[in-house]
């Protein structure tokens, strides 16, 4: 594949420590972007995004030319059978391309490498969980367990207290989520009924 320099806008610090770490390529650059991102659809990665130093021309970028689509596609799918990246949902009728934290190595990788700015904000929290629950309810329920390992992994570290404490507060808004089974049983202790949609 040709190569071309051009001046660029410096990119995401995760791609830059990945492609240092594994070298130029476009799969380091998947890796990089997926890091920064929970997930990413095939038009928003971008191959050209981040300025490249070196040291006889600090200002140049490594660019892909040729079909960008079939390039990712390509990689995507390598990445997707060898079990480092998964599929999870969809945005906008195109496939969510997410890294697979079950598989060890992307797990370890992923402690080392923030993605995107730390929560920090009660709010930006909650906003965390809640669009959390849908993608880990499974038949209409789910447990704090499950979500807070969803959380952790792909999202950013979270105590159970602090879990605890914003699903305490959704549920007495008693619009998304509550403690009672279909048959109106309370349930077990970490186990909700989410009201949403059930597709998941």
């Amino acid at each position: 594949m040709a190569e071309t320099r051009t001046k660029v806008v410096a990119g995401n610090e995760n791609e830059r420590m990945v492609v240092q770490l594994f070298g130029k390529s476009i799969r380091a650059r998947i890796v990089g972007q997926l890091l920064q991102h929970k997930s990413l659809t095939i038009d928003e990665f971008n191959l050209n995004s981040y300025k490249y130093t070196k040291i006889k021309r600090p200002e140049e970028l490594w660019v892909i030319e040729g079909n960008k689509t079939s390039t990712l596609w390509t990689h995507l799918n390598d990445l997707k059978e060898f079990g480092f990246i998964i599929k999870n949902g969809r945005r906008n009728g195109k496939a969510l391309w997410s890294l697979n934290f079950e598989n060890e190595l992307v797990l370890n990788l992923s402690q080392y490498i923030s993605r995107g700015e730390a929560l920090s904000k009660t709010s930006e929290w909650k906003k965390c969980v809640v669009d959390s629950i849908p993608l880990i309810t499974k038949n209409g329920m789910f447990s704090s367990g499950d979500l807070r390992e969803y959380i952790s992994k792909n999202i950013q570290q979270i105590s159970a207290a602090r879990l605890s404490q914003i699903l305490k507060n959704i549920l007495e808004k008693g619009s998304l989520i509550e403690k009672l089974s279909t048959s109106g049983e309370i349930l077990p202790r970490g186990k909700y009924r989410y009201l949403g949609s059930m597709e998941n």
